[in-house]
């Protein structure tokens, strides 16, 4: 059952999950909303009254936020945060969350990225990086350029494939309170 979010055609039904992300289907075989992985921020469960038992939330980036009741709310919530946080940590992928600049140094060029700038990831914990800090090298795809970044001001982008033109517009256009509500290392980045 649907309590907010986006109007759907009717309140009762159906919320599939595959691999891509999550759809919610209003008659069979009928999408009515759906949303993939790399769009969804957070996902999270919680207990309603007595008589309507658990919900389960989701925020996008598109600042949607979609409530379902539901008896299985905790185990969709499971599910969901797995293949989110298994994305996360393979991919490859991630987006400037503002404009970064570091200067050259002994044993680095210069690196800059701007807010919805794409990241190609290359390496975790990489040399010269400060020690005890979460930090990786990667390329930006814009100018080819390649420097190492704190994880910090970055979206790391839960796909293994390139984000679509809408994940970087979105986070692009994105003031710096909205930036901050998003996930900055969820999982541990594991590049191979």
């Amino acid at each position: 059952y649907c309590v907010s979010g986006p109007p759907l055609p009717r309140n009762d039904v159906v919320v599939a999950i595959n691999h891509l992300g999550l759809f919610v289907m209003h008659e069979p075989f009928k999408v009515a909303a759906s949303v993939e992985y790399p769009l969804i921020v957070d996902i999270y469960a919680s207990r309603t009254t007595r008589e309507k038992g658990q919900s389960f939330t989701f925020t996008t980036l598109r600042g949607e936020e979609f409530c379902f009741i539901s008896p299985n709310a905790q185990n969709l919530t499971t599910l969901v945060s797995t293949f989110i946080e298994g994305l996360r940590r393979r991919s490859r992928y991630a987006v400037g969350l503002q404009d970064y600049h570091i200067q050259a140094g002994e044993e680095r060029e210069p690196f800059d990225f701007k807010q919805g700038n794409i990241l190609i990831l290359l390496e975790s914990e990489p040399e010269g990086a400060p020690k005890k800090s979460e930090w990786v090298k990667g390329e930006n795809e814009r100018t080819g350029r390649r420097g190492i970044f704190p994880l910090e001001v970055v979206y790391v982008v839960p796909t293994l494939e390139r984000p679509g033109a809408d994940v970087r517009r979105l986070i692009k256009t994105m003031n710096k309170k909205q930036t901050m509500t998003l996930p900055r290392r969820k999982g541990r980045v594991t590049l191979a």
